[in-house]
This record gives structure tokens, sequence and C-alpha cells, in this order.
């Protein structure tokens, strides 16, 4: 288990080479993201093996099988941010769940894939940089700072995977902007007459 029920998101660096390597290919309910800063890894997934050099990283969504393995000779580093779930949506009922979260972790299309020269995903490597500082220096606040980062690194998946997010909520965006303007109008009128 990553993390505490308190505070449930961890922060690591592993070192991947020929010697300490076992390659044991596990899951946990846990996303992971991954960000190599020397060397490189290649993560192994049911959709394949994928190579990560220094500077791009990884996202491993919730309840897939992965396993890193050395990606070049000599010693290979990468840090990995491990969080439930619940660390980005807090209650059950939230929208940011149904809208955001649980249409993510369902998705096929978005189960593992590398994070490299995309301009969001270099975004995403440079916020796990910053993530990464927050919690090695864990300054007053630094809980609230990490969650903030957490969340933006979520929501550039969500911006840009769109149509794969939107195609597994309940609800589109739409739908629901939809719904707001009905319920405002309804709002605003209840003591008028309502007719279609």
């Amino acid at each position: 288990e990553h993390g505490t029920d308190d505070f449930p998101i961890s922060m690591d660096e592993q070192l991947v080479n020929d010697q300490q390597c076992a390659t044991i290919e596990h899951w946990h309910y846990e996303v992971q993201i991954c960000l190599v800063t020397q060397g490189a890894a290649i993560f192994r997934t049911p959709q394949g093996e994928t190579l990560v050099r220094e500077v791009e990283g990884f996202f491993i969504n919730s309840g897939i099988l992965h396993a890193p393995i050395p990606g070049s000779s000599g010693n290979n580093v990468y840090i990995c941010v491990n969080f439930r779930p619940d660390f980005l949506h807090g209650s059950l009922n939230s929208i940011i769940r149904k809208a955001y979260v649980d249409p993510v972790l369902s998705n096929p299309a978005l189960q593992a894939f590398a994070l490299k020269e995309v301009p969001w995903q270099v975004e995403i490597c440079r916020t796990l940089r910053r993530l990464a500082e927050v919690n090695q220096q864990q300054s007053y606040g630094y809980e609230i700072e990490m969650r903030n980062l957490v969340s933006y690194i979520w929501q550039l998946i969500v911006v840009n995977n769109r149509e794969y997010v939107e195609k597994h909520a309940k609800n589109t965006f739409t739908d629901c902007q939809r719904v707001k303007a009905l319920q405002k109008y309804i709002q605003q009128n209840y003591m008028d007459q309502i007719t279609l």
C-alpha cells in the first residue's frame, strides 16, 4: 500500500539495473506516474513494453499489471508518485469523481501511456519534478501543494484526452451544462407558468 489513509499518496525513487531488478510484475489500486531521472527504463504492461528515457515519464492506471526493467546498462533511476484516486476526488459522490476520475480509471485507452514530447506530457514531467521537490522539502503546507500538483497533472490528462474521458463518463460535460442551464431557468422562473 502506498501512502496512508489520512494522506493517500507516496513518492519514492526506484533504482532499476541488471543486478537489483527482479522484474516482478505487480499491480496496485493506486495510480502511478513515473519520471525517469537517470538512464532509461522499460515499462512492461499488458499493452507491451515502452522504453522511457531520462526526462520522460510513464502513466500507469489503477489496477494495471506492470513491471519496470532496465532500459540501458548501468544505473537507471526513476521517481514515482503513487496515489489513491480518492486523493483527487474526495467524497464518493463528487462531480470530480463522476466526470473526471472514474472515466479515466475505467478507460481501456488510458491504461498506461508514455509521457514524451507532446507539450502537455512534457508539462506533466515538469510538474513531477516539482512534486518531488515539494515532497523532499516537506515545508509547512506541503501536503496541500502536493494535492494541487497531482490535481493539475490529472487535469492535463483529462483535458488532453477529453474524447476518451467523455466516452466513458455517464454524463458528458455538455450534458451537465444543459442540465445546469435548465435547473437555473427553473429556479429563476418557477413562480411563472412554464410551457414547453
